[in-house]
């Protein structure tokens, strides 16, 4: 399979159209760049065979991937940031994918670069704090269960009262429980 190939041929076409021309070329890379972006699409060919898409923005010197972009632009909730593909068909059909989104959104990238760059960080920041939050609510939530199952009804209520989350459902229920059984 011949990565570099398929990318020049798939997406030149879509490249010249916003003046961008091809930076640096090795095996698994491909990288066009204009004044504005730097767009780089890699083939991890030695262990993952993940494929994707980095845009270094000039501006702020930082660079976010498709999945990022496609979240931001096309409002698409990816779980899954890492492609993998071994076939070429499918590397392909990636591909022609890839060029759809650049030719939807290329133009846009480039005239609204820095407004783009900074609502991308503050994406990232959201989604960092919605992670802790919710990584801090599944431990709560361990802890809860812990307590409960041993029956320690005094340590669940001070888990509980310290706890600066909602608390619902059973979890709501467990603590009115504990609170009458501490006695």
């Amino acid at each position: 399979m011949n990565f570099n190939k398929l990318v020049k041929e798939i997406l030149s076409s879509v490249f010249s159209l916003f003046e961008f021309a091809l930076q640096n070329e090795s095996k698994g890379i491909v990288e066009y760049g204009n004044k504005v972006l730097v767009i780089s699409i890699s083939y991890d060919f030695n262990r993952s065979s993940e494929v994707d898409v980095n845009f270094l923005f000039k501006a702020n010197n930082k660079s976010y991937t498709l999945s990022e972009l496609r979240e931001y632009l096309d409002e698409e909730k990816i779980q899954f940031r890492a492609t993998q593909i071994v076939d070429e068909d499918k590397l392909e059909i990636w591909t022609r994918e890839v060029k759809v989104f650049l030719k939807n959104h290329l133009k846009e990238l480039i005239k609204n670069h820095i407004k783009i760059c900074s609502e991308l960080d503050s994406l990232r920041k959201q989604n960092v704090l919605d992670y802790n939050r919710n990584q801090e609510e599944k431990f709560f939530k361990e802890d809860v269960d812990k307590l409960w199952n041993s029956k320690d009804y005094v340590g669940l209520v001070k888990l509980v009262e310290k706890y600066k989350g909602n608390i619902d459902g059973s979890l709501k229920r467990k603590y009115e429980y504990a609170m009458k059984k501490r006695g």
